[in-house]
């Protein structure tokens, strides 16, 4: 049977669809697989973990520019890998006022505004929140209080094990010597001590006044008291 040109047209289209079906199937679509092969691409930009850089304003199109139908990625997995990217806690959180953007070869591309920096933080607030909320969902209810009764309703009984006190030791109070009060001359600038609670402190003599004299501690403080006091 002889072929007509509709045929040849249509066989032709087919091919076509197929062709390109079979090329997007080639396509990586994993967006962590496109965030890796754009970080290895444009090292300069992109990162796949650890610190990341603020992005310039329509980094889309100046990456889609650049794809050929040889590149693995489509510009539909490339925007997918995009939104990814710009929502992850460490991309947020690099989104500062004053920050630099960059584009695909690192040169500076603009400041951050306040405005995209205060939403930037809003919503790594909000991403943190709803990811502790999900792990409060999913963590593992607490067993209730009455779980270990025993069938008939009544909480089983276990006897506690005695175990023996040790013997107290008796412990002996050593006597202190006596403190002897100073008889010795008095002179200014001397050490001594002083007799203040239940140790005696370690001062400078400074004057003597009759029964009284004024000391000074290793701290700095001055101190008036007795004669008597002096040990």
């Amino acid at each position: 049977m002889q072929q007509t040109n509709q045929d040849v047209k249509s066989e032709t289209q087919m091919e076509t669809v197929t062709t390109e079906q079979t090329g997007q199937a080639d396509k990586i679509k994993d967006s962590q697989k496109v965030i890796q092969y754009l970080s290895e691409r444009f090292p300069q930009c992109f990162s796949a973990s650890g610190e990341a850089k603020p992005l310039k304003i329509g980094i889309f199109q100046d990456i889609a520019a650049q794809l050929s139908e040889d590149d693995p990625i489509s510009k539909t997995s490339l925007r997918a890998a995009l939104r990814k990217y710009t929502s992850s806690w460490r991309y947020l959180a690099s989104v500062k006022e004053g920050a630099q953007r960059v584009d695909l070869a690192g040169a500076d591309a603009g400041l951050i505004e306040a405005e995209h920096a205060e939403h930037a933080q809003t919503q790594l607030a909000e991403s943190k929140k709803r990811a502790a909320e999900n792990r409060k969902k999913k963590a593992p209810a607490r067993k209730p209080r009455n779980a270990d009764k025993a069938k008939d309703g009544e909480r089983k009984f276990s006897p506690r094990k005695r175990t023996a006190k040790p013997s107290a030791k008796i412990q002996y109070k050593r006597r202190s010597k006596p403190i002897e009060p100073f008889n010795g001359e008095l002179k200014l600038g001397m050490e001594i001590r002083v007799s203040l609670g239940n140790s005696p402190v370690p001062c400078t003599l400074r004057e003597i006044n009759g029964d009284e004299v004024v000391v000074e501690t290793t701290t700095g403080m001055t101190i008036k008291t007795e004669k008597k006091n002096l040990v």
